[in-house]
């Protein structure tokens, strides 16, 4: 490999050298929700007296009350009101300001109402949207609720076929799939017979969200399969022009060579007719692939929505339930990424969710909850994984407080709550005493790239926006690389998201001459820009690396002010 990005030379240390020689390198191992970019939590929503587990499941509801902001849905099912042991509870939220709008309780005991939850858009076309309810075991076999957002009341109630099916077990709005203009509905009842072939197979069911009728009925194929464990619109896959939906069998068997394990899967399915568009399958018996799934918006820039699924029992790096989750194309059912959970027992991928464009860059994000991760030394606090969609690298880490705490039991794209036009993000943590749910909004990378990607044949110019707060007018910043990795690095009481190397030295002393402005003085509104121009074949020794980049805005007699999240450039041939 050349030395065009590393080699030393004897030239006068730069500033920001000598600020880090004031504060002293120090090499951490720190939470990334502390470090590079800022997410503010908005508000914490916790449970009441009686109520248990709030936060089991979260949605967006959609603007639910017509003040123009996306309103939230969070399940309780644990929960025993008026007396009736584990009835169950939802609630809905406004978004802007948390106040509760509504409030239901499970009919029977032991009903488990509020076990899932979600947005299903305006049904009733009354110009408000509303939202599902599931309850998975009361004597019907379970049942799913429609409720209208405007007024609260009751628009449909769905049943389970037999006892025991745990119908409700999981609910999700499932786009418009059959082309009346109207978005419809999906259920999964994880514990039903398929036709009377199979035991436990479990099922799915679309239903019409114009008139309640059911559209069709997903059958598992073996014994205990599972289908319906985790449901999801995910929009139009085969541009059709109708949307397509997601169903996922964690206990799915895949025959491989005479074996017959169980890996888990999901289906795809055309909204327009329900035939079978294509099955994703796990990797190894036992990961529990399907456990959750999520449509997303187009991540991989080709037209169509992807996929993302959770693995929360995989075992990457030989580390037992640490989790996978994985990015699929829509379009075709390739596998475009895996992501792993970082320790044994993290049970990564237990829940996924898109959220919508949430760094700003047009493309939209996603999240991945590990709700056993042990941040910190914290037992079980749990973390929440936000990945951007464009590239698929970390944005955020959010970390729980307190052992048992929990977060990320269950995630979900929040819409737009404050109307700042970026997307939002709901989280639950049914860890912190009855249970709680967080709102986090405004993120802010402070960084963006124009490229993720160069070749190193023809070279080019890679563009990096800083956008830090306007109050960093006039502050000195500067663009950091790194060929290894994202640490992350403390410095002068703050942290920057990329492992101290030869190339970071580089960049923070006299940077390679590819690179421009790539330090300086921030402008009045906190703004700079920094570009490197690749000459052809100048990075011809790095072709299958991946650099890392960040920004620091610093001040040399306090420290940091603040660090962006770190960007990849994937050198490619």
């Amino acid at each position: 490999m050349q030395s065009s990005l590393t080699c030393s030379r004897s030239l006068q240390i730069g500033q920001f050298l000598a600020f880090l020689a004031t504060y002293q390198l120090l090499v951490l191992n720190l939470h990334a929700q502390s470090c590079g970019g800022e997410i503010d939590q908005i508000y914490r929503l916790d449970a009441v007296v009686g109520v248990d587990e709030l936060g089991h499941a979260v949605s967006c509801a959609g603007d639910v009350n017509g003040d123009g902001f996306d309103d939230l849905i969070a399940g309780a099912p644990y929960s025993s009101p008026g007396g009736m042991t584990l009835a169950g509870s939802a609630f809905v939220y406004s978004g802007p300001t948390g106040a509760l709008l509504y409030s239901y309780d499970g009919s029977t005991t032991q009903a488990f109402f509020g076990i899932s939850v979600s947005g299903v858009g305006d049904v009733n076309t009354d110009g408000f949207d509303d939202f599902i309810v599931g309850e998975s075991q009361n004597s019907n076999g379970g049942s799913a609720f429609v409720y209208s957002g405007m007024t609260g009341a009751l628009l449909y109630r769905f049943d389970g076929q037999s006892v025991g099916d745990s119908f409700g077990w999981s609910v999700s709005g499932a786009g418009d799939v059959n082309g009346d203009g109207v978005p419809d509905l999906i259920v999964g009842a994880r514990y039903a017979d398929s036709l009377g072939a199979f035991s436990d197979a479990g099922s799915a069911y679309v239903f019409s969200g114009a008139t309640g009728n059911r559209l069709y009925r997903i059958d598992g194929q073996n014994n205990n399969a599972s289908l319906g464990w985790s449901v999801s619109d995910a929009g139009d896959v085969n541009a059709d022009g109708f949307a397509d939906f997601a169903v996922g069998a964690p206990n799915a068997v895949v025959p491989m060579g005479g074996a017959f394990p169980r890996p888990g899967s999901v289906f795809v399915h055309s909204g327009a007719n329900g035939s079978l568009l294509y099955r994703l399958d796990g990797e190894d018996n036992g990961d529990d692939f399907g456990i959750a799934v999520s449509g997303l918006e187009d991540i991989s820039n080709d037209g169509f929505d992807d996929l993302v699924i959770g693995a929360y029992r995989a075992d990457p790096n030989g580390l037992t339930y640490a989790g996978s989750a994985y990015l699929y194309s829509g379009a075709t059912g390739v596998r475009l990424q895996r992501f792993d959970g970082d320790n044994a027992y993290d049970y990564f991928g237990g829940s996924v969710s898109g959220a919508g464009d949430v760094n700003g860059d047009g493309f939209g994000d996603f999240l991945v909850g590990a709700d056993h991760a042990d941040p910190g030394g914290a037992s079980g606090a749990g973390s929440v994984f936000l990945y951007s969609g464009a590239a698929g690298y970390l944005l955020a880490r959010l970390d729980g407080e307190l052992a048992g705490d929990e977060l990320g039991a269950s995630v979900s794209g929040a819409g737009n709550t404050d109307g700042d036009g970026i997307e939002d993000i709901v989280v639950g943590a049914t860890g912190v005493g009855g249970g709680a749910v967080y709102l986090y909004a405004s993120f802010a990378p402070f960084l963006h790239t124009d490229a993720y990607s160069i070749s190193a044949v023809t070279g080019g110019r890679v563009n990096y926006f800083m956008d830090f707060p306007d109050s960093e007018g006039g502050v000195p910043y500067v663009l950091l690389g790194s060929l290894t990795g994202t640490g992350p690095w403390s410095v002068g009481g703050g942290c920057i998201p990329l492992t101290f190397d030869a190339f970071t030295q580089r960049m923070a002393s006299t940077p390679p001459p590819i690179f421009r402005h790539s330090a300086g003085t921030l402008g009045a509104g906190g703004t700079a820009l920094a570009w490197m121009d690749v000459p052809p074949n100048w990075l011809s020794g790095y072709v299958g690396v991946r650099l890392w980049f960040a920004a620091v805005a610093y001040v040399s007699s306090i420290g940091l002010h603040y660090t962006s999240v770190a960007v990849p450039l994937d050198i490619a041939p």
